[in-house]
């Protein structure tokens, strides 16, 4: 997300006692293994971005071995401010994140 203007030191605290304005805790979680992995295999994650609401957006995954899909699932983060812990509008880093998936200018790790 450094490429749309959100270091990750903006969202998640750092070594150095920082305090990031905003966070994106993960409120809902969850994968389906389909088929076993052995370490080394060589995986292609596909992440996709989605935009809820002004506070909060979600990340479905599907990993692949080869053509074969072996698990997939889904986080879903909402924006609060670490001082209050009350929602708030998503970061403007996140917001051009969101924007430039849905248009399809991201591509798989």
């Amino acid at each position: 997300m450094e490429r749309f203007g959100l270091p990750a030191c903006s969202v998640f605290p750092g070594g150095r006692g920082e305090q990031p304005s905003v966070a994106l805790p993960i409120v809902h979680c969850h994968a389906n293994f389909r088929a076993p992995i052995q370490v080394g295999d060589k995986l292609l994650v596909h992440l996709e971005p989605k935009r809820l609401n002004i506070s909060s957006f979600e990340v479905g995954s599907r990993v692949l071995l080869g053509e074969q899909l072996v698990a997939h699932g889904c986080q879903r983060h909402v924006a609060i401010e670490t001082n209050t812990r009350r929602r708030c509008a998503l970061p403007d880093g996140v917001d051009r994140w969101l924007e430039a998936s849905s248009l399809g200018k991201i591509q798989s790790l």
